[in-house]
């Protein structure tokens, strides 16, 4: 933009053109889209949500979601997914310490981590079921049926056959499909 810097805008490529995602002074990445198609009326709509991270000037990063055309502030983090619901995941940082985060409606839970470490989500796929990593582990993360509103971790390496256990470690889940895997 003249003064020699790199700045980065987060655009929907549309009919061979860019469309900036945000029009506010700063710079942010789109990171994940989703697009479901309904009806109403007996027409069809289609709806595109993207997720990424703003970055205000002078500001920490910002999760948002863009819906056709209307960009919503999450709050403070990353946001890294979303799925065919409108959940998005994601991951902020609190005293130094990375906090996994799921946005769904209008509120924000904080998913636990493995013995009081960081946590990153990176995917949810569209059953709600969360992956990601937490200290030096991959994990997923789901709805208890027991208590809808509580999430339990799995650490994938305890999954791996006892023989095989110290030639593997999962350090990261990038991404997970609707059966969970």
């Amino acid at each position: 933009i003249g003064n020699g810097l790199t700045v980065a805008r987060a655009c929907l490529w549309l009919n061979k053109r860019p469309i900036e995602l945000l029009y506010q002074p700063g710079q942010g990445w789109a990171n994940n889209i989703s697009i479901v198609y309904t009806r109403q009326n007996g027409r069809v709509k289609k709806i595109v949500k993207i997720v990424g991270t703003f970055f205000p000037e002078n500001q920490g990063p910002t999760a948002f979601l863009w819906t056709n055309g209307h960009p919503e502030f999450l709050g403070p983090g990353y946001a890294a997914a979303i799925n065919s619901s409108g959940a998005v995941v994601g991951w902020n940082s609190v005293d130094g310490k990375s906090q996994a985060i799921l946005w769904q409606g209008l509120g924000q839970t904080i998913l636990p981590a493995l013995n009081d470490s960081s946590a990153w989500a990176n995917d949810i796929n569209n059953n709600g079921v969360v992956c990601g990593s937490s200290g030096n582990s991959a994990v997923k993360w789901e709805k208890q049926p027991d208590y809808p509103n509580q999430f339990g971790i799995t650490d994938f390496n305890n999954r791996i056959k006892t023989e095989d256990a110290d030639s593997w470690l999962l350090f990261a889940a990038m991404a997970i499909n609707d059966s969970g895997e």
